[in-house]
């Protein structure tokens, strides 16, 4: 019997809003914020406080909405979930469940051999919970300066098959956050958090099977093991006849396993109804078509504008997959058209998915934060397509501007990397070191062809790249050439 699984992503996010979402509160890092400093009685809980909504949370959530290709329901209810947690201080969280926000959505994913459409059952709002931390096994404390964060929670429906699909439908959900800039979408921190619903079914079947939901995944690592795991623990299951009951679970990264928290609830356990404290939301025309005009374009048509400049389709996800990583991209390619003709959009693509983003993940930075612009990025370029550099002289004065802001030609001057030897000196250079290896010349001739890179590292070693490569290859082809030829 053969099974195929059945998996539907709910994803959490934190909007990045001044405020929480029903009282005036800051909304700030909890990761680096003294615990219980911005709390006020609203999102503490205290009994006979008036809660009120934030309307810049609706309105990112609305944005978020249109990216997907949401319905926008013109009547949205905040209901009160009532369930008992320590960091829920109210004893209930202030959510939407009948009527949300939006429904009936989609988001597409790509991969290098398919296109498939992901639908999106709703979106809806409601506040984040407090944090527990845990200093050690007999004491926890609580914080509650995440409670009442607003959160936009988008639910797919179970239209992906495998764990690589959740995990590209999870980076492509970030990328149009990114470009919306409602979230800083911090994984580690707790601002994009995912989890999955997964259930398996015979191959085949519309039966759907018995789900089980790993809860709080907060990296694209963490959603795609814990969904394998789980696929194979359920395969077990079925194989040895055990019967799978829907849960909760967690996902332990240590150990590579999934553990039971609790018994999955259904809606009916939560008791839900309308929220007596806040009015309905009443979302017209008017307002849609408003923020319809400020969704700016978003990755998937990124990409499709990329991959027609002739950039391979990883590069153009690569370039795609952040806002600011296509706009510095753009800019890069309009400065290097009117620079330099030899510079094309895929050069500068090379450069910056490379050259530039090892930099950027060696340093732990993004492509906004560096000194870097794309003017100096292509003025380093225009140095070695006009053969004043080469290549591995171009990637260390990159890492030499990188440190410090400093015009790419003054760091050329400064280490005399300047291409200065002339082709009848590289010509000598090229004869000695062959005359220096001559059984290496003989392996080549034999038809070793891998002996042609070695000879060609060390002929660029001995010029201490003061020489062309392109130049250097030439020459050593021509010079290898004539061996050839005399020996016949």
């Amino acid at each position: 019997m053969s099974f195929e699984p059945v998996i539907g992503i709910e994803t959490h996010v934190e909007l990045n809003t001044k405020s929480k979402m029903f009282c005036g509160c800051s909304s700030v890092d909890s990761t680096t914020a003294q615990p219980n400093q911005f709390v006020c009685p609203i999102c503490a809980g205290f009994p006979g406080t008036l809660p009120t909504t934030n309307s810049k949370a609706i309105e990112y959530g609305i944005l978020i909405s249109l990216a997907l290709n949401c319905k926008i329901n013109r009547l949205s209810i905040f209901s009160r979930k009532n369930y008992f947690y320590p960091d829920l201080p109210k004893g209930y969280q202030i959510s939407q469940h009948s009527h949300p926000l939006a429904s009936q959505g989609s988001i597409t994913i790509q991969s290098n051999t398919m296109t498939k459409t992901i639908r999106i059952r709703s979106v809806h709002l409601e506040e984040d919970a407090g944090k527990l931390i845990h200093s050690n096994p007999e004491e926890t404390f609580i914080d509650l300066n995440r409670a009442g964060i607003p959160i936009v929670e988008i639910v797919s429906e179970p239209d992906l098959c495998n764990a690589e699909e959740a995990v590209r439908y999870a980076k492509e959900l970030r990328s149009i956050l990114s470009y919306l800039q409602v979230s800083t979408g911090h994984m580690e921190k707790g601002a994009l958090r995912f989890e999955a619903n997964v259930s398996i079914r015979q191959k085949n079947s519309r039966k759907m099977g018995v789900r089980r939901e790993i809860k709080n995944l907060n990296s694209f690592k963490a959603l795609q093991r814990s969904i394998e795991y789980e696929i194979q623990q359920q395969i077990k299951f079925h194989k040895s006849n055990q019967t799978i009951v829907q849960q909760t679970l967690a996902w332990n990264e240590i150990s590579g396993q999934t553990v039971v928290q609790r018994t999955k609830e259904n809606d009916d356990d939560y008791r839900y109804f309308p929220e007596p404290d806040l009015p309905n939301i009443l979302i017209d025309n008017k307002w849609i078509n408003e923020l319809k005009q400020t969704v700016p374009e978003l990755p998937f048509d990124k990409r499709k504008q990329f991959q027609a400049m002739g950039i391979s389709f990883d590069n153009a996800h690569l370039l795609a997959s952040k806002k600011e990583v296509a706009t510095y991209f753009d800019a890069a390619v309009k400065i290097g058209a009117n620079c330099c003709p030899k510079i094309t959009p895929n050069t500068l693509a090379n450069w910056i998915t490379t050259h530039l983003f090892r930099l950027l993940n060696e340093f732990d930075t993004t492509i906004d934060k560096t000194h870097i612009r794309p003017q100096k990025l292509v003025a380093l370029i225009t140095l070695v397509k006009t053969d004043v550099i080469n290549v591995n002289s171009a990637r260390l004065v990159l890492r030499e501007i990188y440190i410090k802001p400093t015009d790419p030609l003054e760091v050329v001057n400064q280490l005399n990397l300047q291409q200065t030897l002339s082709d009848k000196t590289l010509s000598a250079i090229v004869n000695d070191i062959l005359e220096q290896h001559p059984e290496q010349i003989q392996l080549l001739l034999e038809g070793k062809t891998s002996v042609f890179n070695w000879l060609f590292g060390q002929i660029m070693k001995s010029t201490k790249g003061k020489s062309n490569p392109k130049t250097i290859k030439n020459l050593l082809k021509s010079a290898i050439e004539n061996k050839r030829i005399k020996e016949k």
